[in-house]
């Protein structure tokens, strides 16, 4: 009894050990990632078939699809990739999954023990580096081998706890496949670990079919398991998400619930079991090469369909009619208001935010511009939103500026120039926004070719956005002093994208003449507004500067 307890024990601290380690895993890689990686997956996803290898690989060597969800998630979430393109990433990662699990094969070897000493790698890496990006990246390390110092301690709780003559005995009496298949449920949910679940499965058939379930248990159980794995990884990332977001976490799960009944089906014909006998009766490699198909022929058959089965699902979420809560954190705290000491920092921080909640709208319009989605009320309802913030913290600043010294007039007029470029700001997503909807009955207005090179654009103007918010938030955590290098930095990259857009600009002229109801004017009209939102941008970064001690 005392040995079941202790195995018991160990299987919870596996699976404790594992989920801190993708908790760890997650925060790093986000973190630490940055802009560039968002910019390759957007890239990336529009070659259907490039996105979907690049997630598989990516899924199959951190081991978790719940942080490639996360991550895909929260791209939707800023407009940094469409429905089509969450499509193509959540089939990667299922695919992705599957590879993965090629590393039970190699249970000989230790391989999850010699992975797990990456955690101390890690520790090590965080203890001694200084650099933030470094630490980052040493977290990623040590949470990677957390993850599989968890699933190998699972694994071999789970072994012990199967070789036991009690439970051997016990577990082999279950036969029936509704009870099998909810065991595979269960055991999915609870590990959260695809890898976990098939060593598990595998522990029990056994290494060569010894175990005290059939292979065919395992298929029960196998399939249980992939119709509900989603579930969790749902769970995980549906909080405070997009629509777009929610409707790929829903896809997700439809897919795996796809793949087990077109599996559940084949079952039907005789083949599974002349394929165990055909690889020696190695239930591992069974298992492998059984969840490897279930992922990699559904996915394969749906990957051609991803922009049809983006639209199907994003209609099948409802739209939100509720106001977002966060307009009512820019609302102020009157305490915060009688020092202008306190007001200023936030008045400023409320601008940058509402900079950077721009950013991320006008990456939706231009996403949607790619997909033909013009009709989007929930861009109604952030635009007026923004305008309501935008009007909140104007007004905030016209109440201070009757109890203000000359000195501090100044540096509030300020404040209310850079409200003005925020308001502007607004005023072109609005435009570009309309142009698409003024569009809409002939999509063909924007060529590949030239959304292309509109989504270049926006990308360098969004990474002006970033480093000039960046540079505000750092001169308000340094008392208002700002680094003149930094502010270079961003000015330079702001002259940098003018280029560009003068570049994009003239090749209209000269590749084919330029024609004013024709193919060319969506592209130009949007090319201007891009230019004046660079504009802004790049005089707010002055504007920055004069408010510096």
């Amino acid at each position: 009894m005392s040995d079941i307890i202790y195995n018991i024990i160990v299987i919870l601290a596996g699976l404790g050990v594992s989920l801190y380690g993708f908790a760890v895993l997650r925060e790093g890689m986000e973190t630490s990632l940055g802009t560039g990686f968002k910019r390759m997956i957007g890239k990336l996803s529009d070659r259907h078939f490039a996105g979907y290898c690049v997630t598989a690989g990516m899924t199959g060597l951190w081991q978790t699809t719940t942080l490639t969800l996360s991550m895909t998630a929260s791209f939707l979430n800023i407009g940094t990739i469409g429905m089509t393109q969450g499509v193509v990433l959540l089939l990667g990662a299922e695919l992705g999954s599957a590879l993965g699990i090629v590393l039970i094969a190699f249970q000989s070897i230790d391989l999850m023990k010699i992975l797990s000493i990456l955690c101390v790698v890690g520790a090590f890496m965080l203890m001694f580096t200084k650099s933030h990006k470094m630490q980052q990246f040493s977290q990623s390390i040590m949470g990677f081998g957390l993850l599989f110092a968890g699933i190998a301690w699972l694994s071999d709780g789970m072994s012990a706890f199967v070789n036991d003559e009690g439970m051997y005995n016990a577990i082999a009496q279950i036969a029936n496949p509704v009870v099998l298949f909810l065991i595979g449920a269960i055991v999915s949910i609870v590990t959260n670990s695809m890898y976990a679940t098939v060593a598990i499965i595998t522990a029990l058939v056994g290494a060569t079919g010894e175990g005290p379930l059939t292979i065919m248990d395992g298929v029960y159980m196998l399939f249980g398991a992939t119709a509900v794995g989603g579930i969790v990884p749902m769970l995980y990332c549906i909080s405070n998400s997009s629509r777009e977001s929610k409707a790929m976490l829903l896809g997700y799960n439809l897919f795996k619930v796809f793949a087990t009944i077109m599996f559940v089906l084949l079952s039907f014909v005789p083949w599974m079991i002349p394929l165990y006998d055909l690889i020696g009766h190695q239930t591992s490699a069974y298992m492998v090469i059984m969840y490897l198909l279930m992922m990699l022929i559904p996915g394969s058959l749906l990957l051609p369909l991803s922009g049809p089965l983006g639209r199907m699902l994003l209609k099948m979420i409802p739209k939100n009619k509720k106001t977002a809560s966060v307009y009512d954190t820019f609302v102020p705290d009157e305490n915060s208001l009688k020092l202008f000491s306190v007001a200023l920092p936030w008045l400023v921080n409320n601008v940058f935010r509402i900079i950077d909640m721009e950013t991320k709208l006008m990456t939706k319009v231009i996403t949607r511009l790619g997909e033909k989605l013009y009709d989007d009320k929930g861009l109604q309802s952030e635009i007026k939103g923004l305008e309501k913030i935008i009007r909140l913290t104007t007004n905030t600043a016209i109440r201070l500026s009757a109890k203000l010294n000359d000195d501090d007039l100044a540096k509030l007029n300020v404040v209310l120039n850079i409200t003005n470029d925020a308001s502007h700001y607004l005023e072109r997503i609005v435009k570009v926004n309309s142009y698409g909807q003024r569009y809409k009955v002939k999509a063909h207005k924007l060529t590949k070719e030239q959304y292309a090179n509109l989504d270049n654009m926006w990308q360098n103007i969004s990474d002006l956005s970033q480093q000039l918010c960046m540079l505000a938030q750092d001169m308000l955590q340094n008392n208002l002093v700002l680094n003149n290098q930094s502010l270079g930095k961003v000015l330079t990259l702001g002259q940098s994208n003018e280029i560009l857009n003068t570049v994009f600009r003239k090749n209209v002229f000269t590749n084919g003449g330029f024609k004013v109801n024709g193919e060319y004017g969506l592209y130009f009209d949007i090319l201007l507004e891009f230019e004046n939102i660079n504009t802004d941008l790049s005089n707010t970064a002055i504007k920055i500067g004069a408010l510096s001690n």
